[in-house]
């Protein structure tokens, strides 16, 4: 979809799903993963790392979400 076709509504309905779901998964699972043992994996799109014609503004909301699971180990390292 053509960016000046697109309005705020649906970059609420693409980050939403695309970033925020993201965030929220890792943030649900992060508790057990520190009691316990586990591994927060995260599938992208080359959409984030190269954009993608005619969908800026997914491709933007994928760009966002790529770096998290590499930021987790700052506070939760990967078992020994």
């Amino acid at each position: 979809m053509p960016f000046l076709a697109t309005n705020e509504a649906f970059w609420d309905r693409v980050l939403d799903i695309n970033f925020k779901g993201a965030l929220r998964l890792t943030h649900a699972v992060l508790p057990d993963v520190e009691r316990k043992w586990g591994r927060v994996i995260s599938i992208g799109s080359d959409a984030g790392r190269v954009g993608s014609s005619m969908e800026s503004v997914y491709s933007g909301a994928k760009a966002d979400s790529s770096p998290l699971p590499r930021r987790l180990p700052e506070r939760w390292p990967a078992p020994a």
